[in-house]
């Protein structure tokens, strides 16, 4: 099972397991099901695939990203999922967020990749890689963000991205202005 999960408006609980499969918990009947649709994968990868991170949109539907780098759309409502591509040609979308204006923030990468920042617009359906996810304050000091555990965005809209390595650093991204 895909360490993530995400609770729609119904207060029904969505992960992902073997195979990308998704699967639903019911707390008022506290049941699990696993349901007929799946996460969207490189072909041949499919047995590998997970969510790795979620995103509950206001309008209901579930944002998430894959373990093979894919952005998709879940409608709890009607039990389907729409691929809307890869962002970036790396694995894994490692979080997720949405900017008060709509767009969604995403962060992408191997684990021994540099982590690198991209935006998707939904009501256009484009795509903008913003580049790595670092600081560069020379000759003082510069950090890369190589592995990344949490996104979130805050009241102001700021975009705060955390690394889960054993020395992590908390990076600061303004989606107004653009800098990192």
């Amino acid at each position: 099972m895909s360490r993530m999960l995400v609770v729609d408006a119904q207060g029904e609980v969505f992960t992902s397991g073997e195979g990308g499969s998704f699967f639903r918990f019911d707390p008022k009947t506290q049941k699990l099901e696993k349901l007929s649709i799946q996460a969207p994968a490189v072909p041949g990868r499919e047995p590998w695939t997970r969510v790795d991170a979620f995103l509950l949109d206001p309008s209901g539907l579930i944002y998430g990203g894959t373990s093979d780098g894919y952005l998709f759309r879940l409608d709890p409502a009607h039990l389907t999922v729409t691929n809307l591509g890869k962002a970036l040609s790396q694995y894994r979308v490692d979080g997720l967020v949405r900017s008060s204006g709509g767009a969604l923030y995403g962060v992408g990468g191997g684990k021994d990749d540099m982590a690198r920042l991209f935006s998707y617009e939904p009501s256009s359906g484009a795509y903008d890689v913003l580049g790595f996810v670092d600081v560069n304050r020379r000759p003082y000091y510069t950090w890369q963000a190589y592995s990344i555990g949490a996104m979130v965005c805050g009241l102001d809209g700021t975009v705060y991205i955390g690394e889960d390595e054993r020395i992590s650093k908390l990076y600061l991204f303004y989606p107004e202005s653009g800098q990192k």
